[in-house]
């Protein structure tokens, strides 16, 4: 037991003077505010969100910015075994004549049905979704 708290002891001194060879003494919040500012502003926010399907393609889900990414599936968890889709990850891809089943925009996301495949937006169901900012 001795042996472990010894090997602490050490570790503890060889931090601290990593530390003093670094900074010149003690890390303080002022030291690190600006790295800090900097990284909180280049941060993600997640926000939920939910929706309930009108039946009707194209449809547009307003989130009021340009997600990097969004999450949809069905808020009763059911994720589809008939062939048809359930849930949706979005990610963004330039324009195709193709329309995709969820296309991201500048102020949210497209809900699209192509070949009737979807069912992202049936009618009366309720939706969450999670978007990336």
């Amino acid at each position: 037991m001795n042996g472990i708290c010894d090997e602490a002891s050490r570790l503890e001194a060889r931090v601290e003077g990593i530390v003093v060879d670094t900074f010149g003494d003690t890390i303080t919040e002022e030291m690190l505010s600006d790295e800090l500012d900097a990284n909180l502003m280049r941060r993600s926010d997640l926000y939920f969100g939910t929706y309930t399907g009108d039946g009707v393609y194209p449809r547009e889900i307003t989130l009021g910015f340009a997600p990097k990414m969004v999450f949809i599936m069905r808020a009763d968890g059911m994720t589809g075994s008939t062939g048809y889709t359930y849930q949706f990850l979005a990610f963004p891809v330039e324009e195709s004549e193709q329309p995709d089943y969820c296309l991201l925009t500048q102020t949210g996301f497209r809900l699209n049905s192509p070949g009737d495949k979807s069912r992202i937006n049936a009618k009366d169901i309720k939706y969450v979704y999670i978007a990336l900012k």
